[in-house]
């Protein structure tokens, strides 16, 4: 390879690369099937809709809870309701 490569010229050598056609499980069978698939960003309170559930148990925990185990269980439980 030569050291005065460019950016473009190097992605093409990449591309073509196996380290970089890792294809995981999901990938084939979206392609076997031909079902259309969206990958959202982790954690991403808006587009991830379970981060919005997770946010409002963990503050009704922590508004509610006195730091103890049984405690705890009690109100991971009861928060469940409160959804």
């Amino acid at each position: 390879m030569s050291p005065t490569i460019k950016l473009p010229e190097l992605q093409n050598l990449l591309a073509d690369h196996p380290a970089f056609k890792k294809v995981t499980r999901l990938e084939q069978l979206v392609e076997k099937y031909g079902i259309p698939i969206k990958f959202c960003p982790k954690f991403h309170c808006e587009l991830n809709c379970i981060e919005g559930l997770w946010c409002s148990q963990k503050m009704f925990i922590r508004r509610n809870t006195d730091q103890t185990y049984n405690t705890m269980l009690k109100m991971i439980a009861e928060s469940h309701d409160n959804l």
